[in-house]
C-alpha cells in the first residue's frame, strides 16, 4: 500500500518495487505481465534499477519479455548512466546493482575493481544483500585464515532479517565446526522462509523445499521438499524445476 501511494505520487523506485513484488509472487501470485508494466513505467520515469531489470529480461528472453538484444543494449546503456549518478549520491540499491553489472559484464566491460568498490559501498550504506555478498566475497579471498570480517558483515545483514545472510552465516559457522551456532541460523532462516512461502513468495517456496531436502533447520522430509519445490516450479522458478527433477522419487 505504501509503495502504491508513493508510485501514484511519481516515485519511480516505488513503481520498481511493485514490479518486483509481482515478479516474486509477493502479492499472492506471480504476474510477469503486471511486473513488466510497472518496470516499463519506472524505467521511462528514469529509475536505473527498473532499466537494468528490463535490460536483463530482454537479454535473457524471460520473465514476460521476448529476447531482444537491441532493446537490452538500449536499456543497459540508460541504466548505466542512471545508476552511476544514483550510486554517487549514496543510493545503496543502485550501488549494489552497479556492482553486479561490473561483476558480470552486463552492458559494460567486466571490471572486478569497480564491482568490489560499489559492492563495498552498498554494504557500508546498509543494503542487506550487499552486506551478505560482501561478506561472502571476503570469505572467498581470505578463507578460514581470517573469517571474522565475513562473520561481521553477515551478522549486519541478519540484523535486517536477510534470509540469504542467515543461510550464509549458518554455512560459515558449520564450516568452522560451530554446529550449534550453525543450527540456530538454519532454524532462523527456515522460520522466515516458511512464513514467506505460505504467503506465496516464490523464492521462499524454493528455499523451503531445499531446506526440507537437505534437512537444514528442520528434519529432512522428501515429501515436503517435493511439495514446496512443486509450488515454486509451477510459478516458473527455474531452480525449483531443476531441483524437482533431481529429487529422487
Amino acid at each position: 500500500a505504501l509503495y502504491k501511494t508513493l508510485a501514484e505520487q511519481g516515485n519511480a523506485r516505488a513503481e520498481t518495487q511493485i514490479g518486483l513484488m509481482y515478479r516474486m509472487g509477493e502479492l499472492g501470485r506471480q504476474d510477469n505481465a503486471q511486473a513488466m508494466a510497472h518496470f516499463r513505467q519506472a524505467a521511462t520515469a528514469g529509475d536505473g534499477i527498473a532499466q537494468f531489470t528490463l535490460a536483463l529480461a530482454f537479454q535473457k528472453g524471460n520473465n514476460g519479455a521476448q529476447k531482444d538484444d537491441a532493446a537490452a543494449a538500449r536499456w543497459f546503456a540508460q541504466a548505466l548512466g542512471r545508476l552511476q549518478r544514483a550510486a554517487k549520491q549514496q543510493d545503496a540499491e543502485a550501488q549494489r546493482t552497479l556492482a553486479m553489472m561490473y561483476r558480470d559484464g552486463l552492458g559494460v566491460a567486466k571490471d572486478e575493481a569497480q564491482s568490489k568498490r560499489w559492492l563495498h559501498q552498498a554494504a557500508e550504506n546498509g543494503d542487506p544483500l550487499a552486506q551478505a555478498l560482501w561478506g561472502t566475497l571476503l570469505a572467498k579471498e581470505t578463507g578460514a585464515e581470517d573469517i571474522q570480517p565475513t562473520i561481521h558483515w553477515l551478522q549486519k545483514a541478519t540484523e535486517q532479517n536477510s534470509v540469504t545472510a542467515q543461510d550464509m552465516l549458518a554455512h560459515t559457522q558449520a564450516m568452522l565446526g560451530n554446529q550449534q551456532e550453525a543450527e540456530k541460523w538454519y532454524q532462523s532462516a527456515f522460520a522466515l522462509n516458511e512464513k514467506a512461502a505460505r504467503q506465496g513468495k516464490i523464492i521462499a517456496q524454493f528455499r523451503l523445499g531445499i531446506a526440507y531436502r537437505d534437512g537444514k533447520g528442520i528434519p529432512a522430509d522428501a515429501d515436503k521438499a517435493r511439495d514446496w519445490l512443486a509450488k515454486a516450479a509451477a510459478q516458473g522458478n527455474d531452480s525449483a524445476q531443476k531441483a524437482l527433477q533431481e529429487l529422487k522419487p
